[in-house]
């Protein structure tokens, strides 16, 4: 996974806060098939998780260089201004794989 992008915005009191996250995933790893996800982890200054977003990984194809571009977005529950920290995770592939 490369070239990650997530950008957040405080919408006018009344509306829900917002995200939008974008990456490139290749599967050049030699396998495709089977279920993985992507967590982004939104934390305060002070490592207190404010919002966590869970995504799968189009997994459908073996995606070569320069890899698959995927966008994400929705709403924060929670308070967007706290956010200060976002960490990315990829879960283990689970199910059923195939070779690229």
């Amino acid at each position: 996974m490369s070239d990650i992008q997530v950008s957040i915005t405080n919408n006018p009191v009344g509306q829900a806060d917002t995200f939008v996250a974008s990456w490139v995933w290749s599967g050049s790893g030699g396998s495709q098939g089977g279920s993985q996800n992507v967590v982004l982890d939104m934390k305060s200054k002070d490592g207190a998780t404010v919002f966590t977003y869970t995504s799968g990984i189009d997994r459908s194809h073996c995606y070569y260089t320069p890899g698959n571009r995927e966008t994400r977005q929705g709403s924060i529950t929670g308070e967007a201004s706290l956010i200060d920290i976002i960490a990315v995770r990829i879960t283990e592939v689970t199910g059923k794989q195939g070779g690229c």
